[in-house]
């Protein structure tokens, strides 16, 4: 968490200022390339027109040629039959049809060369017009990227906006849980601080009671009645290894008592009843409480971890639970140190088992699981009977009331107890 609140937090002007720079350099890319290729356009045109209009004027050239062509070839016939008849004036009509041919000539050979450049502007125009449509494409192609890096900016533009608002969300959890996690560690360390005092006066109060059990046993001892002619002293038998399992006042009292028995068995029957009389509280004890060094019986249960287990009222059966999310109820043999083994499986949770526990009567088991239900199971045909809904976490404890066992008490890690009447259903 440490590590987490020391994360810079982002610089939100900075990105807006990054985002539209982003954009104005996109932008002004696209006009930049767009004047070139309008320039490039500008003069393919210019040149078109140029070529139109040069064609133009070489047709109208050419027609003028060929007016003038049929006129001299008119004229040509018309010298031709005036040759046919006698005159006087031939020679200078002779010279005259010499200077028409050499004019029709120099036209057919102009017209010879007009009509080599008009086909060369034909197919100047024809490549010209076909990179138009090129140009054209290209235009077409240009403006449809331009929609679609458009579309893309408006869709980047979202993008930006939801992930700095999820930004802000974030770091506003963020610091509500830099909060929280402050309040928390000042909590813990308040009950380390409470634990630690307690610890410190149990110790104290552990302190005081040895030293005034020591006192007391010391005591005891001295009150104890010898003989004026007897010499043995009451000895105090060697510590046995079981005495190490007991406790401390347990333990005590037990050497008080092999004490106690010694000096009985060395000295007189007077001397006995005096010490009866006078030790009121030293009693023969035969049943001590030691705390078992192995296992009767080990036996699997669950899948998974078992988290918990109760015996029926009756000393019948043993239910356990475990994070299988199944309750299983085992018969125990007459023996009643091993189970039969094969189990009743209650299953129907949907998460692990928290807790569970027969009714009086050992044919009903009300279970809590970390799915936040608890349940009433029937042992009779092993189904759920009721469904006790009404936590927001997981339930830790579900337990008949001892006094009235139509009503069951839940506990939540919600930190609320819920008390439920079976009888209304």
């Amino acid at each position: 968490v440490d590590v987490f609140c020391a994360t810079p937090r982002m610089d939100t002007d900075s990105a807006d200022k990054n985002h539209a720079d982003w954009r104005r350099l996109i932008l002004t890319g696209l006009q930049q390339r767009n004047s070139r290729e309008k320039g490039g356009l500008a003069e393919l045109i210019a040149s078109h027109e140029n070529l139109q209009a040069a064609l133009n004027h070489y047709k109208a050239t050419i027609n003028r040629l060929e007016h003038e062509k049929n006129q001299l070839e008119k004229l040509f016939e018309d010298a031709v039959k005036d040759d046919a008849h006698p005159s006087g004036k031939v020679g200078k009509k002779s010279v005259d049809q010499r200077a028409l041919q050499k004019e029709l000539m120099e036209a057919l050979r102009r017209r010879a060369e007009l009509a080599d450049k008009v086909c060369e502007m034909t197919d100047m125009v024809k490549d010209k017009e076909g990179e138009l449509v090129k140009k054209d494409k290209m235009i077409r192609d240009l403006e449809a990227l331009v929609t679609t890096l458009r579309a893309e900016s408006e869709t980047n533009q979202q993008k930006y906006e939801l992930e700095l608002f999820v930004s802000k969300s974030v770091q506003e959890e963020h610091r509500n849980l830099t909060a929280l996690y402050v309040k928390e560690r000042e909590k813990s360390d308040e009950l380390r601080r409470i634990v630690e005092n307690l610890k410190a006066e149990n110790q104290g109060l552990k302190d005081v009671r040895e030293t005034k059990d020591k006192k007391d046993s010391r005591l005891s001892l001295s009150r104890l009645p010898f003989s004026a002619n007897s010499t043995r002293q009451p000895s105090i038998p060697p510590a046995d290894p079981s005495m190490e399992r007991l406790s401390g006042d347990t333990a005590r009292q037990h050497s008080l008592d092999a004490a106690s028995s010694t000096y009985l068995s060395s000295g007189t029957q007077d001397q006995t009843h005096s010490l009866k009389k006078s030790s009121p509280s030293i009693k023969k004890r035969k049943n001590f409480a030691i705390c078992p060094s192995s296992n009767v019986h080990q036996f699997d249960a669950h899948e998974s971890d078992v988290s918990a287990l109760c015996f029926s009222p009756d000393g019948t059966c043993l239910a356990t639970g475990g994070s299988d999310k199944v309750v299983k109820v085992w018969t125990l043999r007459p023996d009643m140190q091993s189970v039969e083994p094969k189990a009743t499986v209650l299953s129907g949770n949907k998460a692990g088992i928290m807790s569970v526990q027969f009714d009086p009567t050992s044919r009903m088991i009300v279970t809590a699981s970390n799915d936040s239900f608890a349940r009433l199971w029937s042992l009779e045909d092993q189904k759920c009977k009721q469904t006790l809904e009404g936590h927001s976490s997981k339930v830790l404890a579900a337990r008949f009331l001892v006094d009235d066992s139509h009503k069951v008490v839940t506990g939540s890690h919600d930190r609320t107890l819920k008390i439920w009447d079976l009888q209304r259903g």
